[in-house]
């Protein structure tokens, strides 16, 4: 069977795509080169997960504050149609918030010792760049070393030099642009490979010492050392040797790839592993623990559609709550139809139709005599949202009470006969049918306002 010329060409383009992707695979892992490139590497590592934290803590304190004006909205328009938009978004916002404040806690202890053991490590790779072949070194005059054993018996002269090394400053870490790019493409593959690229820990915990040995006639030096001591003499007095300062260096900078989980699972360390500073298993277990956390950060309501919120389930049950149908006999379009209808839009987002019109200046809404008007918004703040609560529910519960007055009025009202001649039966059947309506509207009419501020406080805490 023969194959288009065309086929070909798509397989090998389709070839040459993947082997690509590989290659630049294979250089984000091989920038990780230097003590330096791992720090990065691992600070990189952190800074996904702290921005996901970071992202969740705005998106909490967003939600509070969009609560927060829902609520006081609700309360400024309690007892009319105007509340139920607000008291339905109520039920999403509450739901989200705790949602994130939930994650928070849950995970805020996992990114800080996440933070922790990168800090760690870290000392550990500045450690490496100024330990070995990097100190000061002092050296001391050869002098008298009487109380040296002689290495053979023909060495009477015996002296010692005293070499003293001091830490020099680190040189700051630099990382090129290209190099950094690669690092950070590394570290976001590290939770799709589930391996971390880490120095190996027997080389960083090995020390290379060199003695350089000279030789006049025929010292020796090829004889093995024992201990820290070499002798090279041969009994005449002719021969001898030099031994000059040791000079320390450290082995290559080597990575190995490391399982982040033992076994399919996030393995702990034991307290005595914990405390070993060039140990990586906290680290490890950092990074495995924080992979399987949830740091997704839910929607806030400025960012919802009106149809997401119509098709939440919380909502449509509060929806038919309100609007007194039963929702076994409503299909799906029609409680997402009740929702629009009662938050009074079709389309859009919230922070559109409805955050927008809470940022509008309102003369009328005062939370102090010198007040000239202030919007929702801002009463939602820490500062004036008590006050500003406190006065919404006040203000209900006199306009629910004028309300009373009025109906109550009315009621007696209607006790007078309409005729001079109306029966006594007639009219005892009037008083009885008035009677039970008030006191019916006098529940609402008493109990309303306590009713709302419970409720208000309840979604909004």
């Amino acid at each position: 069977m023969l194959i288009r010329h065309s086929i070909l060409r798509k397989l090998a383009s389709l070839v040459l795509v993947t082997f690509s992707f590989h290659a630049k695979a294979d250089d984000d892992i091989a920038a990780i080169n230097s003590p330096c490139a791992e720090m990065r590497y691992l600070e990189e590592i952190g800074a996904i997960y702290e921005g996901q934290m970071q992202t969740l803590l705005s998106t909490a304190t967003a939600l509070n504050s969009e609560l927060r004006q829902l609520t006081l909205a609700a309360a400024r328009h309690a007892g009319t149609p105007k509340q139920d938009p607000y008291l339905l978004l109520m039920v999403l916002a509450k739901r989200r918030k705790a949602e994130a404040d939930a994650k928070i806690k849950a995970n805020s202890p996992r990114v800080l010792r996440l933070i922790k053991d990168i800090g760690r490590r870290r000392g550990a790779m500045e450690a490496q760049l100024t330990k070995n072949g990097k100190q000061q070194a002092t050296y001391t005059s050869a002098a008298n070393d009487p109380n040296t054993a002689a290495m053979a018996t023909s060495f009477n002269t015996k002296c010692k030099i005293t070499a003293t090394l001091a830490d020099d400053q680190v040189a700051p870490c630099a990382v090129e642009a290209e190099a950094a790019q690669k690092l950070k493409a590394a570290a976001q593959k590290v939770k799709t490979t589930g391996q971390l690229q880490l120095a190996a820990g027997s080389n960083l915990q090995k020390t290379v010492l060199s003695v350089s040995v000279q030789v006049k006639g025929n010292g020796g030096a090829t004889q093995g050392v024992t201990g820290n001591q070499a002798c090279g003499d041969n009994g005449t007095p002719d021969n001898g040797q030099g031994i000059a300062a040791p000079t320390l260096t450290s082995p290559p900078y080597a990575k190995i790839a490391v399982q982040v989980k033992n076994q399919g699972t996030c393995k702990a360390p034991s307290g005595d592993e914990a405390k070993q500073h060039l140990e990586t298993k906290s680290l490890i277990y950092s990074v495995c623990d924080i992979q399987e956390s949830d740091l997704t950060s839910p929607s806030t309501l400025a960012d919802t559609t009106v149809d997401q919120v119509a098709a939440d389930t919380d909502v449509q049950v509060a929806a038919m709550q309100i609007a007194g149908t039963d929702p076994s006999k409503s299909n799906q379009q029609q409680k997402t139809d009740i929702v629009k209808r009662l938050i009074g839009v079709n389309d859009g987002t919230i922070g559109e139709k409805i955050f927008k019109e809470l940022k509008k200046l309102d003369k009328s809404l005062k939370i102090s005599d010198s007040s000239t008007g202030i919007t929702i918004d801002e009463t939602a703040g820490e500062t004036n949202f008590g006050k500003a609560l406190a006065i919404f529910v006040s203000q209900s519960r006199k306009a629910t009470e004028t309300l009373g007055c009025k109906e109550r009025q009315t009621a007696d009202d209607d006790k007078k006969p309409d005729s001079a001649d109306k029966t006594e039966e007639n009219k005892e059947g009037d008083n009885k049918t008035n009677t039970n309506t008030t006191g019916s509207n006098s529940f609402v009419i008493n109990k309303a306002p306590l009713l709302l501020a419970v409720l208000f406080l309840k979604l909004s805490l």
